[in-house]
């Protein structure tokens, strides 16, 4: 059998509530079929106790997490005693190793923007104290004491 292009091979199409019945039925022994499938995972099968882990308990989601941050974060030094703070919750187990990794990763990167700030605050302060100008000089600053000159 051929089929044409914008021809459906099933022109009468699924009959209403056919999966309806199906999902009906299928959930008629579903209290049954994890009673076995426990009862298999209990006696030690490996295959059984994948497909309930897998499938039955549900996979850990992010949480919220309320942490208490210092008033003042505005140096890398600062943040040192927060990453501190979360690898000792680490240790007290009310934080699991991947939420503590990327509550670090995201310390680290608030660590990097805090370090270029203190790079073009450098270099803006050599440029003003040189008089040094040149095509790049206005993408490092957004100081108008450079703007001006």
């Amino acid at each position: 059998m051929t089929f044409k292009k914008g021809q459906s091979g099933n022109p009468a199409g699924r009959k209403k509530g056919v999966k309806l019945k199906r999902n009906q039925f299928l959930y008629s022994f579903e209290s049954e079929i994890l009673k076995k499938l426990v009862d298999q995972a209990l006696a030690g099968d490996i295959e059984a106790i994948r497909i309930y882990i897998d499938r039955v308990i549900p996979k850990p989601r992010d949480r919220f997490i309320a942490i208490q941050l210092p008033d003042k974060i505005d140096t890398r030094e600062s943040l040192l005693p927060l990453a501190t703070a979360i690898l000792r919750s680490v240790e007290a187990q009310d934080l699991t190793p991947l939420e503590a990794k990327t509550m670090l990763e995201n310390i680290n990167l608030f660590s990097n923007s805090i370090l270029m700030e203190e790079v073009v605050a450098t270099l803006n302060a050599l440029i003003v104290k040189t008089g040094f100008k040149n095509e790049i000089t206005p993408l490092l600053t957004s100081s108008s004491a450079i703007a001006n000159e």
